[in-house]
């Protein structure tokens, strides 16, 4: 009840749907944010790709291709995209770093057999791996700051270094991955982190972001491990890879949503309906980020300290682009924004946390202020 009286409650922007607790982000006399009155999040757009470019990028290359497949619908389209469209020979490639949810696991399988691609799976120590996020979220407990909560995801950011290497080793000169859409931006994560507005849009490629950026980022947290000494524990190594991973690793990659443009609904509909794909119903209504069990919890503590989540990102920039109607967005944020409890058990389970204390403690936390 206390969340969605927060979400419900909070101002937003008359135009679109971003709150005024949004990090950085000004309201004119009319309550219009700065997102709608200069069109930041997406400066960057390529809206001048197209399909015939794609074609032009990958006509001098082999068939053989790696493609990225985590098991959300959006991978899972692109693996069928780069096959059936393309007809390409793609490669799946999956790194299972121990939140991948079981749902996801199965659209991966069921993706690859009904296409005849063959699936490489790389695993990492995970029980290791959840340990550290057990770790870091009872450390971040002790100073909880919305730029920190990025640290619960750093585990999965060596699914980078892994394609670059599986791409060696196969021989493989181009690879896709089922991101690109301006969707994606969450400008928030580096707006918390200290980095500037205009320095803070990715669309899903984070070695984009400029360097002034990147060192913001390793300055807030490098200040804010010495100020909770908790932090610095044993996933310190594993942090720092990911940071190194993440921002400076030299990767090459197609972004196929750069490309291609396909509604959720009419993506979303086509897989379950051709290839019968697995909806989490645990996750709710939406399904990016379905396949990702922290998920829930990340929206968790982005809803109770800040009132909104990246779905509120996601959706506002729709309304912006008149891809739907702003009441619309607004109610599949409050679904959406609402906490899942099957869902946070789920993660609770995984990693080896008590889901009374935690939730307790996150329904004690007060609003955040920069």
């Amino acid at each position: 009840d206390k969340v969605y009286s927060k979400l419900i409650n909070i101002k937003r922007c008359n135009k679109c749907l971003i709150p005024t607790s949004y990090p950085k982000i000004k309201f004119d006399s009319d309550g219009i944010c700065t997102f709608c009155n200069q069109n930041l999040s997406t400066k960057n757009n390529l809206n001048d790709l197209n399909l015939d470019d794609l074609k032009n990028i990958i006509s001098n290359n082999s068939k053989k291709c790696l493609v990225g497949l985590s098991g959300g619908f959006d991978s899972c389209y692109a693996l069928y995209f780069v096959k059936e469209i393309l007809k390409l020979e793609p490669v799946a490639f999956t790194y299972d770093w121990g939140l991948t949810t079981d749902i996801a696991r199965m659209n991966q399988s069921i993706m690859c057999q009904k296409l005849n691609v063959e699936h490489i799976i790389r695993t990492d120590n995970m029980s290791q791996k959840r340990e550290y996020i057990k770790e870091n979220i009872k450390a971040w407990f002790r100073r909880p700051h919305p730029g920190l909560i990025p640290l619960f995801m750093a585990g999965d950011k060596k699914f980078l270094h892994f394609e670059r290497k599986l791409k060696k080793d196969l021989k493989i000169n181009y690879s896709f991955f089922g991101n690109g859409s301006t969707r994606e931006n969450r400008a928030f994560y580096w707006l918390y982190a200290g980095a500037s507005l205009e320095g803070s849009f990715d669309n899903g490629d984070m070695s984009s972001l400029n360097l002034n950026t990147k060192l913001s980022l390793l300055a807030f947290y490098s200040i804010n491990f010495l100020l909770n000494p908790k932090l610095l524990n044993k996933s310190l190594l594993n942090s720092a890879l990911a940071y190194y991973y993440s921002f400076f690793e030299k990767y090459e990659y197609i972004q196929l949503y750069k490309y291609i443009k396909i509604s959720k609904n009419e993506k979303n509909s086509f897989l379950i309906n051709e290839f019968g794909l697995k909806v989490d119903k645990k996750y709710g209504q939406e399904t990016w980020r379905m396949g990702d069990g922290q998920s829930a919890f990340n929206n968790l503590l982005y809803s109770v300290l800040c009132g909104f989540t990246e779905m509120d990102d996601q959706l506002s920039l729709s309304v912006r682009n008149s891809e739907i109607a702003r009441d619309v967005a607004f109610e599949r944020i409050l679904n959406h924004n609402v906490p899942k409890k099957d869902m946070l058990q789920y993660f609770f389970d995984l990693v080896g946390l008590d889901s009374n204390i935690i939730l307790k403690k996150i329904f004690e936390l007060d609003s955040f202020k920069l």
